[in-house]
């Protein structure tokens, strides 16, 4: 599978979206989104560690992040998942339901993987992760979220039946790929192996260099 590279065109999609101003049922094309550059950014599951570790920090720069660009969220997970992961944490801004894997696929992060002799398909990662905890009352920063509990790569790709995989969490880290578009739609920066708790700052360095 092709991967696309810095100033490609960004492959244009349409897709299910939920949160920040869209409501359930809404769907957003990228060619239709104007006057700002478009972030995407890919993750394998709702309401895993480094994915709601990463959603918490966007979450926690969003007044810098939604006056610079449309930011999106991009998982496999259906919008009724995404509806309860953006209720949980209280993410403000849009996730796209990629239940197709149509996105995945065009931006060259559904892959296959292999692990004790058990191939899978996901979005690009390593390693399994840890289940986050719940968190009641106010909303903690991403950075307090604190120790989590171990949590099965079986359970989040069933087709892997073999014997239980365990990683460091630091091994899990690499999950994310975030793609930036410019206003003339073609890929101005792209970010691999992103560690949550630094992402949004990466993102918004990089929004400042398109200014």
């Amino acid at each position: 599978m092709s991967k696309p590279s810095l100033q490609s065109p960004a492959p244009d999609f349409t897709a299910p979206v939920v949160g920040g101003e869209y409501k359930s049922g809404d769907e957003v094309t990228l060619s239709k989104l104007k006057g700002r550059p478009v972030v995407l950014y890919f993750y394998p599951k709702d309401d895993t560690p480094g994915c709601t570790k990463q959603a918490c920090g966007i979450r926690d720069t969003w007044g810098e992040l939604k006056a610079k660009a449309h930011v999106f969220g991009v998982s496999i997970d259906p919008v009724k998942s995404h509806e309860k992961f953006i209720k949980k944490f209280e993410l403000p801004f849009p996730l796209l339901a990629d239940v197709e894997k149509k996105i995945v696929e065009a931006y060259g992060v559904w892959v296959e993987k292999s692990m004790y002799g058990k191939t899978y398909m996901g979005t690009m990662k390593n390693g399994s992760c840890r289940a986050a905890p719940a968190i009641e009352g106010a909303r903690k920063p991403a950075a307090d979220l604190g120790a989590l509990p171990e949590w099965n790569l079986a359970d989040l790709y069933p087709s892997m039946d073999g014997p239980e995989v365990k990683a460091d969490l630091d091994k899990a880290l690499g999950w994310c790929r975030t793609f930036e578009e410019n206003a003339k739609g073609k890929l101005a920066a792209i970010f691999e192996k992103v560690k949550p708790e630094e992402h949004a700052d990466q993102v918004l360095k990089a929004l400042a260099a398109l200014d």
